[in-house]
């Protein structure tokens, strides 16, 4: 790979890294409430530290000094604590908590890169696979959800919550997926709201159609709920990065 080449890999890389550190940061944030309400210990307590390290190391080859100072200056908070095999007691809880507040600012996009995806608005009428599909964009991937059974409460709930995407099934009673984009589409409120559509209908001639009625992406079904958020932001950042 030739010097120039190699630049751009490690660009990419890097900017990759920086764009998906707020869902790192995530994960430690749920490590932190383990310890702070009890449902952790000590052993959750050292696998914060381990992440913060770890953290710190892999910022500053990335190229995000800024995060690596502020994982470090958190590690070193918790290095007493695990070294004496204790949790902080409550009255240092929100000394910390700053510290993790510190840590996420210092992960926020730079300029020039897409904005960070945050709220999804999921369309199924299925309710199994909606309880999955919330569960697993909410607890795995760390995005706010809110769920919706039909198209048309679907429609009604753009305003008061306000989504970055639409994660929609293609075959619902009443108003089908396509339906639920063209209306999207029709109002100038709701136009420049991206959708990926969900479904079981994947042939090539199946998919094509769907993005040329301006979908963002299709993701398959059958789908891996663990897996399940990675395919929804790579579609958003490739689209937006």
């Amino acid at each position: 790979m030739s010097s120039d080449a190699f630049k751009r890999h490690f660009e990419k890389a890097s900017a990759e890294y920086l764009r998906r550190l707020p869902h790192k940061l995530t994960e430690l944030e749920r490590l932190w409430e383990d310890v702070t309400t009890g449902a952790g210990s000590a052993s959750s307590l050292l696998s914060l530290q381990r992440e913060l390290h770890t953290l710190a190391g892999t910022a500053q080859t990335m190229g995000a000094p800024a995060v690596t100072d502020a994982a470090r200056a958190a590690e070193s908070f918790l290095e007493p604590f695990v070294a004496g095999g204790t949790v902080p007691p409550a009255a240092e809880h929100t000394a910390f908590g700053q510290l993790l507040a510190a840590l996420t600012r210092s992960a926020q996009p730079l300029p020039g890169m897409g904005p960070e995806l945050k709220k999804v608005l999921l369309v199924e009428d299925n309710g199994d696979i909606r309880t999955i599909v919330k569960m697993a964009l909410e607890k795995v991937g760390g995005l706010t959800v809110r769920a919706c059974e039909s198209g048309t409460e679907a429609l009604a709930a753009l305003a008061e919550f306000g989504p970055q995407l639409v994660l929609l099934d293609v075959m619902m009673p009443e108003m089908d997926g396509p339906t639920v984009l063209k209306r999207l589409r029709e109002s100038p409120d709701t136009a420049g709201i991206e959708v990926v559509f969900l479904t079981a209908k994947t042939t090539a001639q199946e998919i094509q159609m769907l993005r040329g009625l301006g979908a963002l992406g299709v993701i398959p079904k059958p789908f891996d709920p663990l897996t399940l958020h990675e395919a929804v932001r790579r579609i958003w950042d490739g689209a937006k990065g």
